[in-house]
């Protein structure tokens, strides 16, 4: 069996549909739905502290995947 090259995993990564956030190397999402569920609860634009780039820094995740969870790209099952 042929191993896969660097770009061909990126690729088959692109294809995937949006999962929750992970932490990287990690099989478990970063966040439970309660905390997905407070996490959109607090958020205010622009605000420096319940702001997505506060709340990305304070969790450790990038503000894209933060920005993602918040606007429902991700964790859309979450009400």
């Amino acid at each position: 069996m042929a191993a896969r090259l660097p770009y061909q995993e990126t690729a088959l990564a692109r294809t995937s549909n949006a999962a929750p956030a992970r932490r990287r190397g990690s099989d478990n999402p970063v966040f439970t739905a309660d905390q997905v569920r407070a996490l959109r609860a607090r958020y205010k634009a622009g605000d420096p502290k319940d702001g997505c780039r506060a709340m990305a820094r304070e969790f450790g995740v990038t503000p894209t995947a933060m920005q993602h969870l918040i606007s429902g790209r991700t964790w859309k099952q979450v009400k």
